[in-house]
């Protein structure tokens, strides 16, 4: 995806349970997919971006799904199972 400084990539890895985040510029981040909630990663998904200078607004509210519960505010959803991720 394009962004001012050049294009980056967000990669989730079910093999090592993590999410990989790759810039043109040379600088990524990595953050592990354990057991949290949807709002726990949201935000730290967020944090790992801006942290390498990516800023992104990102639509809180998760589309065609019925009754949805906006990203920063779900606390309900928090499984995360590697052995499953594994299996899918």
């Amino acid at each position: 995806m394009p962004y001012p400084l050049g294009v980056f990539e967000i990669q989730f890895d079910f093999r090592e349970h993590h999410v990989k985040i790759f810039t043109s510029e040379g600088p990524g981040a990595l953050r592990p997919l354990r057991a949290e909630s949807v709002a726990a990663f949201y935000g730290g998904l967020s944090e790992s971006l801006a942290s390498v200078g990516i800023a992104v607004e990102i639509n809180h509210r998760p589309q065609e799904v019925a009754d949805a519960i906006p990203f920063d505010q779900d606390y309900a959803h928090c499984s995360y199972d590697p052995l499953y991720a594994q299996r899918f």
